[in-house]
């Protein structure tokens, strides 16, 4: 996707604290969209979230899960998946698209929140909503790389 199509577009990245996060945010704002990290913790950072995109702007066109996945990151997992819950409304209203990021290193400890993303895949597809999985080769070892899988991956 050039940056005249992400123009005006609006992103949500969650793990830009981490190296591939950053440069997942970096690398979709450098392509035109406007991007709002977000870590939520809980409910109240979903929440605050969800009241700025409301009172900034009123829809989503992307949400990307960039944090840690799997187990021994059970706390992210829900608080991506109510975030992803709680962003839905702003989602169906521009037809938007939820991206899960995992590297293919990690594939194994991703299954939890595959299966939460599989179950979201089925109620959102009415509203076109699309629910993408992203594994990132192992071979690609710049975050510069995997950013570019990703918004490569955007319609």
């Amino acid at each position: 996707m050039s940056g005249s199509e992400l123009r005006e577009r609006t992103c949500v990245v969650t793990g830009a604290d981490s190296v591939m996060g950053r440069a997942i945010a970096v690398g979709l704002a450098s392509a035109g969209a406007t991007v709002y990290e977000a870590d939520p913790n809980g409910a109240e950072d979903v929440e605050g979230l969800v009241q700025v995109l409301r009172a900034r702007n009123g829809g989503l066109d992307f949400l990307v899960h960039s944090a840690g996945t799997g187990s021994e990151y059970a706390a992210e997992d829900r608080a991506a998946y109510q975030l992803t819950q709680a962003l839905l409304p702003g989602l169906c209203a521009t037809g938007g698209q939820v991206v899960l990021v995992s590297s293919m290193v990690a594939l194994t400890a991703t299954t939890a929140l595959t299966a939460l993303w599989n179950s979201l895949r089925g109620p959102v597809n009415p509203h076109g909503v699309r629910v993408v999985s992203v594994y990132v080769p192992a071979g690609l070892q710049q975050p510069e790389d995997a950013a570019s899988v990703v918004v490569g991956a955007l319609t």
